[in-house]
């Protein structure tokens, strides 16, 4: 009797659909569990299955000294390969700037946007160095094209080897990329911190084939950008780049040498051609005037060096392109101060003010909100400290 009722409450029905179910989630959750990683190890593959490649293979007509260039370029598209994030405009905050530099997962998300773009420059590698000799200058001077990419690449990751090759065989050493870049500016940036000597043995080389200085965004950044961003400016100086009003891609009319006060760089530079009255400093023909530059960027040592050359602290641009300019400098970093919420972020703002007020800048009206009062407290005893009235 106690046995067939055993038998009848193990077989009962209720405990067959328990089973059934129990053993259709677990099927469920391996099936998740596969698919997940089955998703995980094609998308790994398709990041690093491409460094699994073997040697490049290359065309008959092709030199030993040209191989070793192609398979040195190969190696850094491979494995030094920070240069395809910065082409597609990836910056830290789209990384993560929570996460740890140096870890895995921040590894892991930089090599997401990265490989994918090495893989295409790879591939166009390999297809050139396959390409007939008649059909290189064809293929280098195919716009918007992967090779061209990586031909960009190449003087921007110091490979200066590959760079020379590609413009002997055809690549228009004037070529700019959409955003401007030019090989020439590329090399000046120094991105890879090779010695200035050596960037501007490059530059030197560029300019024998035909590259130009021009007065653009392009290579005004690429002061900016250099290791020695006195010995660039001075290189381009010298290789024609021209004191002159200049238009950037927003169409502005631009100051001559406004990246020294705009980042603060090269300052020596820009003193000197004032001093030899080759720049004036208040220059009124653009959109903004040098001082407002500075303090709209908050550089306190190019508002120091303005000012020291005789910058008027109030001065406006004559024919000013948007609001923001018709403000003073004061006026400019006031409103910078009132939105600011903690006074450590606002350190340099405020030693600009007392830096005005003390060449005499007039007093201008205040914003009614102030995200922090300490900041705004800290205004109000500036403007009682030079004698200018509370408002």
């Amino acid at each position: 009797m106690n046995e067939r009722l055993y038998q009848n409450r193990e077989h009962g029905p209720l405990r067959t659909f328990l089973c059934i179910a129990a053993y259709g989630m677990m099927f469920t959750y391996s099936l998740l569990l596969l698919v997940m990683a089955l998703l995980h190890a094609i998308n790994v593959w398709g990041n690093y299955g491409w460094l699994l490649r073997g040697e490049l293979v290359f065309a008959q007509h092709w030199s030993a000294p040209q191989r070793a260039a192609m398979q040195q370029l190969e190696h850094a598209v491979r494995f030094d390969n920070d240069t395809f994030t910065d082409i597609e405009g990836l910056y830290c905050d789209e990384l993560g700037n929570a996460l740890d530099p140096e870890s895995f997962v921040r590894a892991m998300r930089r090599d997401s946007y990265t490989m994918p773009h090495a893989r295409k420059a790879d591939d166009a590698l390999r297809n050139f160095v396959l390409a007939p000799e008649e059909s290189a200058g064809r293929l280098l001077k195919e716009k918007d094209s992967d090779l061209q990419a990586l031909v960009f690449a190449s003087a921007e990751m110091a490979q200066w080897a590959a760079m020379q090759l590609f413009v002997e065989k055809g690549f228009p050493v004037n070529q700019a990329l959409p955003s401007g870049y030019t090989l020439l500016s590329n090399v000046l940036s120094n991105m890879q911190s090779r010695p200035t000597a050596e960037v501007l043995a490059q530059a030197d080389w560029l300019r024998s084939k035909g590259a130009e200085v021009r007065a653009d965004c392009a290579l005004w950044e690429s002061v900016a950008l250099a290791d020695d961003e006195s010995a660039t400016l001075e290189w381009l100086l010298q290789h024609g780049m021209p004191l002159e009003l200049w238009q950037n891609a927003g169409k502005h009319l631009c100051l001559p040498l406004d990246v020294c006060v705009t980042h603060g760089v090269a300052l020596p530079v820009f003193e000197r051609l004032s001093k030899e009255e080759k720049l004036n400093v208040n220059d009124t023909r653009a959109h903004a005037t040098y001082l407002q530059l500075a303090a709209e960027n908050q550089e306190l040592k190019a508002m120091q060096c303005l000012l020291a050359l005789g910058a008027q602290p109030d001065l406006l641009p004559a024919a000013p392109d948007s609001d923001d300019y018709k403000l003073t400098p004061l006026a400019l970093l006031l409103q910078s101060l009132a939105v600011y919420e903690s006074p450590d972020e606002a350190e340099e703002a405020l030693a600009g003010v007392r830096l005005l007020l003390q060449y005499g800048a007039s007093s201008q009206p205040l914003h009614d909100d102030w995200a922090c009062p300490q900041l705004h407290e800290a205004v109000l005893n500036l403007l009682e400290e030079f004698g200018h009235p509370i408002p």
